[in-house]
């Protein structure tokens, strides 16, 4: 009866409970709840989705540019170690003297005896370089000197980075920049750093 009482209207049956409209307004009023809770949740699922996809990208850019940098660090200081190739794109080309054989080992002198005791012996030669939308790098161990034009290299060489916007290697003083942008799962994103050669 009191909730009757509160309409205003009390029950001719003399019984007390919920009438058909209330129970369909309350279910109502728990739908529009309910949809509100799940359109957020759905909207917050969506942006955390984004945002791994695009630290995702960013790992893969990052990665790539620190396998560069190592390469880059351990290269040669002298300018004729160094050739920067501009070719259908700005900059967008490198090679570079490598003290790292093809199975990977850094190179050393190891004769104490000899004035180069401790510094790297060149082994031979990497070029990174665009090819469409990827970025490749190409060894070639049986020169030390730096083509002096970009070297035409085979489709086999692997893939440093996929879906390359652009990319650039300059140098700046004795700094070599390079930037990189990407285009990965609809994310856009750039990355430059500043290398400095370590080695004569």
């Amino acid at each position: 009866m009191r909730a009757y009482a509160r309409a205003g209207k009390p029950r001719p049956d003399g019984q007390s409970g919920a009438t058909l409209l209330e129970v369909v307004m309350a279910m109502a009023v728990l739908a529009i709840v309910l949809g509100g809770i799940y359109g957020v949740f759905v909207l917050a699922a969506k942006r955390a989705e984004q945002a791994q996809a695009r630290a995702r990208v960013q790992q893969e850019i990052r990665v790539a540019i620190d396998h560069m940098a190592r390469e880059l660090r351990e290269a040669s200081r002298d300018p004729a170690a160094v050739q920067f190739y501009n070719t259908a794109c700005t900059g967008c080309a490198i090679g570079f003297r490598t003290a790292r054989d093809a199975a990977g080992t850094f190179v050393v002198e190891t004769n104490n005896m000899l004035p180069t005791y401790g510094q790297p012996q060149w082994q031979g030669v990497v070029y990174i370089y665009r090819d469409g939308a990827m970025l490749k790098r190409h060894a070639d161990y049986s020169t030390t000197a730096v083509a002096g034009s970009p070297v035409t290299a085979p489709s086999t060489d692997p893939v440093v980075l996929s879906n390359v916007q652009e990319v650039e290697f300059r140098p700046t003083g004795n700094t070599i920049r390079l930037r990189l942008v990407a285009l990965q799962r609809n994310e856009l994103t750039a990355i430059q750093t500043d290398i400095e050669p370590e080695n004569p």
